[in-house]
C-alpha cells in the first residue's frame, strides 16, 4: 500500500502513515490489547520503527516524525507523550510522514 501510495505521488506530494506501534507501552500488558485493542476490523498489522523505515525507503522516501507543537498548561496530560516522541519513542503509534521529492 505504502509502495502504491507512495509511487501515485507528485513531487512535492506527501504521504502520511499513522500506524499501531508493535513495541507501544500497551505492549506491557498483552492480554488487556487483546480483549480492547488493535483486533479486526480496527487494525490486523503491527509495525516496528524498523518496518516504518524500510517502508519508506522502499518508495525513495524518509519518514519524519510529527513534532508537538508548543503545550500550554492546559495540555499537561500529553506532556509525557510528547517528552517521548521528542527523544523518538513511539509511545502509542507511529505518526509519521514524509515528501516526495521526485
Amino acid at each position: 500500500m505504502v509502495e502504491v501510495a507512495g509511487g501515485a505521488l507528485n513531487p512535492g506530494g506527501m504521504l502520511v502513515v499513522i500506524t499501531p506501534n508493535v513495541n507501544d507501552i500497551r505492549a506491557l500488558s498483552p492480554d488487556w490489547r487483546k480483549q480492547n485493542l488493535w483486533v479486526p476490523p480496527d487494525h490486523i498489522n503491527y509495525f516496528s520503527a524498523k518496518d516504518i523505515r524500510v517502508m519508506f525507503e522502499r518508495v525513495g522516501m524518509q519518514p519524519k516524525r510529527f513534532q508537538f507543537g508548543p503545550l500550554t498548561m492546559r495540555d499537561w496530560k500529553f506532556y509525557p507523550r510528547a517528552l517521548a516522541e521528542t527523544v523518538g519513542l513511539s509511545v502509542f503509534g507511529h505518526n509519521v510522514y514524509s515528501i516526495k521529492n521526485r
